[in-house]
């Protein structure tokens, strides 16, 4: 299996500069990686270059293993909540690709988690000190999300406002 986190990141001194970044494993153990940084158009979140990353780390998969990875995870983080229709339909679809590419027509399974951004719920556990964060690895899969996702939310850390919500859409 390969795991792959993308994320485009923007440059703070240059606003007009952004790069798609892809780090996967490459190996059962998950102890040795593969990354590349791809450059974006001026502020674009969105990456049409992401079967470019998928295809290097899939052909170095191969390379060092003499075999395809049997399955792949995929997290993409920072997409905004109205940005997940538009990573569904052409970021997924060019993993799709992607992997046609490699494996033909007989497609390996896949996962793509959407890790959305800047979002403002916040969950508190109670305790005899009052209200306090839940601790780290605390999941939130029922009664406050949707019913008609796959939607899950995740604390990652105890201190400040320290919640992470995650969308899975595949």
């Amino acid at each position: 299996m390969m795991i792959v986190g993308f994320d485009v990141c923007h440059d703070s001194q240059q606003k007009n500069l952004s790069f798609g970044t892809l780090v996967s494993t490459m190996n059962d153990a998950y102890t040795s990686y593969f990354s590349c940084v791809e450059p974006h158009e001026s502020g674009e979140e969105l990456s049409v270059h992401f079967a470019t990353g998928i295809s290097k780390a899939l052909a170095k998969y191969r390379t060092k293993n003499g075999a395809l990875p049997t399955s792949i995870i995929v997290h993409r983080d920072g997409v905004g909540e109205g940005q997940i229709s538009h990573v569904h339909k052409t970021e997924v679809r060019l993993l799709q690709t992607a992997c046609e590419h490699f494996y033909g027509k007989s497609s390996v399974p896949l996962a793509f988690v959407i890790v959305t951004q800047r979002i403002r719920t916040r969950f508190f556990a109670l305790s005899n000190r009052g209200p306090e964060n839940p601790l780290p690895g605390t999941i939130i899969d029922s009664v406050v999300t949707d019913p008609t996702k796959f939607l899950f939310g995740i604390t990652t850390c105890k201190t400040g406002y320290c919640n992470s919500y995650t969308l899975s859409s595949h």
